[in-house]
């Protein structure tokens, strides 16, 4: 969509109307306006959240269809994000949620507590 956005070979016959329609490249929408909601995302579709931004991903488990992770979605976290930054994980794993909704962290925050995971699930020690 940046391409079209630019102008670029296969685009140029809209002249400016797709750039006059938008402010900023389409990619810039990415984390702001547009979210992925990342169903038992893969270790490949996390590691790409340097290039489409960690606040663009949101976790999911895709409960209770029988391609998601549920019994073994702590399992499943672990496997995924065990070398992922802390706060990276943190991110992808609630807090955009969380911003996007927003929810009341502070009352969700024995919840969170109480059903984990913990940091020490998902990195170790």
């Amino acid at each position: 969509m940046d391409e079209k956005w630019v102008g670029g070979h296969n685009t140029r016959k809209f002249g400016s109307l797709f750039k006059e329609a938008a402010d900023r490249r389409p990619s810039e929408y990415l984390g702001t306006n547009v979210f992925v909601g990342a169903s038992a995302p893969s270790r490949h579709e996390v590691a790409s959240r340097a290039r489409v931004g960690v606040r663009t991903l949101l976790w999911g488990n895709d409960l209770p269809h029988p391609e998601g992770t549920w019994p073994h979605t702590r399992a499943s976290i672990h496997d995924v994000f065990y070398d992922v930054a802390p706060s990276d994980t943190a991110q992808i794993l609630g807090r955009t949620a969380a911003e996007v909704y927003r929810f009341d962290v502070d009352k969700l925050a024995d919840t969170v507590d109480r059903i984990g995971p913990t940091a020490v699930e998902v990195h170790g020690s």
